[in-house]
């Protein structure tokens, strides 16, 4: 058995290694060339906080999300100078992580070349190549989660609450993945009896607590209020129960979801293939001996879902990368199951079990080497920002090269980005609500040097009206274009009509 089990092992090396570098190749275009979304950029301004040592504790900014993240930001920052490749550095290797954590999931759940083909579903879909390629929050989420999901699928509660602890404290959403931790820890296994699971899952919830001391203690030391839990409902709005909305709200979710694979064929056969898959397991018990992971998986997916559906969540994109795994997992199993069911007859001894995962593998690869392409060009609407913001890090290049100190520099759309890039510049940075009151602003300070941008999906006429008004006027001085050779953001300087 020993034997067997290296030699399996063995065979799984190259793949590995070569899943291990389409995990670092894929997202390489997208991390080089993609705009900061707003949300990237205003990471990257905290971290030059502290990096910088100007605020260490970010006492003097409104902070919605937990410290772990920020500070890992901020020692890349210190070690390699702050700039948008450094920021999306800890996505791309909790991408790469996540690969391998899938791999050894797979492998503890099922059998490693189920854990093989999940791999390779998560190294090809456009869903996570996407987020790889940004400097938001929720790919090293999802690495702890899966972290924390193998410790508890291998019955280690200690280090399944450490990694659920490390979630929590990079985005407060790591706590929605509570109960599919504990569900992996209290799956039934022939060597423990439902009291010492029990015991396992209180040690996992027990450490997990214990994990959210620090963070909790880092955000009341810090001088600004209110914390990042208030805060980050001030940031995005409060939740409610909307039944009303619930049909289209799950249509949302449901549409960003089909980007996990953006094959149509394998999401129909995920449609039809996860009711399936449970319900064989039901009906075969003894072809389907893991079918309890099947249900808790496929159950807490599907409650994820339809939770992030009731309550008023917004509809985004990141929000679901965490069921990602999951949906890898039970495609590798729907791509297996037939594997079950001629278990022992002539045909699988002469094709052997590896023959079929390969064929499934080239079915997957043949499915998702375009989508995956189309994903290296960001060509789907998720993950970071992929023209909206195009230009930003140019106009500040200019704005450093030919404005003085002490300029005025109003924004409205922009500002995380002008904050990031011209860092310790000594810009007067100031906020417009609308047309008037910007005029009003401009006009008390009609002696100083005034610039504003806009990008180009916003119109620059209420502005203009407003200016004009006031006896002042936008003079072009600089213009950015997108890839496609679209203009992206114009940048006025405010002069006397």
């Amino acid at each position: 058995m020993i034997g067997t089990q290296k030699h399996t092992e063995s065979r799984t090396i190259p793949f590995l290694l070569a899943l291990a570098a389409t995990g670092i190749l894929l997202p390489l275009t997208p991390l080089a060339t993609n705009p900061l979304h707003p949300d990237e950029a205003l990471y990257g301004y905290w971290a030059s906080l502290i990096a910088s040592g100007q605020d260490a504790m970010l006492n003097t900014v409104p902070v919605d999300k937990p410290p772990l993240f920020i500070y890992t930001l901020a020692l890349l920052f210190w070690f390699f100078g702050p700039s948008a490749t450094a920021a999306r550095l800890p996505a791309l290797a909790a991408h790469l992580a996540a690969i391998l954590l899938m791999y050894q999931l797979g492998r503890t759940l099922y059998h490693p070349r189920t854990g093989l083909l999940a791999a390779l579903v998560m190294a090809l879909s456009p869903f996570s190549i996407l987020f790889a390629a940004t400097a938001l929050t929720d790919p090293l989420l999802v690495a702890f989660v899966l972290a924390a999901s193998l410790a508890a699928a291998r019955k280690k509660a200690v280090w399944a609450g450490v990694w659920l602890g490390f979630a929590a404290a990079v985005k407060q959403q790591g706590v929605f993945f509570v109960p599919l931790a504990l569900g992996l820890l209290l799956l039934p296994s022939p060597a423990e009896g439902g009291r010492r699971r029990l015991r396992r899952a209180g040690v996992c919830l027990l450490i997990f607590a214990a994990m959210l001391i620090p963070p909790l203690l880092w955000d009341a030391a810090r001088a600004w209020r209110p914390g990042f839990w208030l805060q980050s409902s001030l940031s995005y709005g409060p939740v409610s129960i909307g039944p009303a909305q619930l049909p289209d709200r799950l249509r949302g979710f449901l549409r960003l979801l089909a980007y996990v694979t953006a094959s149509d064929a394998l999401n129909r056969l995920l449609a039809v293939g996860v009711p399936v898959l449970l319900l064989a397991g039901w009906l075969f018990p003894a072809r389907l001996p893991r079918r309890a992971a099947d249900w808790l998986l496929a159950g807490f997916g599907g409650a994820f879902v339809f939770l992030h559906a009731l309550v008023t969540f917004q509809i985004w994109d990141r929000y679901m990368l965490g069921i990602v795994p999951l949906i890898a997992l039970l495609l590798a199993r729907i791509l297996h199951l037939p594997e079950a069911f001629f278990r022992g007859s002539d045909r699988l001894a002469v094709w052997g079990k590896w023959s079929v995962t390969l064929l499934a593998a080239a079915l997957v690869a043949g499915l998702m080497a375009t989508p995956a392409q189309r994903a290296t060009r960001s060509e789907y609407p998720i993950g970071g920002d992929h023209g909206a913001f195009s230009g930003a890090a140019e106009v500040a290049t200019y704005l450093r090269g030919h404005a003085a100190a002490n300029v005025t520099l109003y924004h409205r759309w922009l500002g995380t980005h002008w904050r990031f890039y011209l860092f310790r510049f000594p810009y007067d940075f100031r906020f417009w609500q609308s047309a008037e009151d910007l005029a009003r602003q401009a006009a008390a300070n009609a002696d100083g040097v005034q610039y504003i941008a806009f990008p180009a999906w916003k119109s620059d006429t209420p502005a203009r009206l407003a200016l004009a008004e006031r006896g002042l006027r936008l003079q072009p001085v600089f213009q950015t274009f997108r890839a496609d050779g679209a203009p992206a953001i114009f940048l006025y300087r405010i002069v006397p009509l």
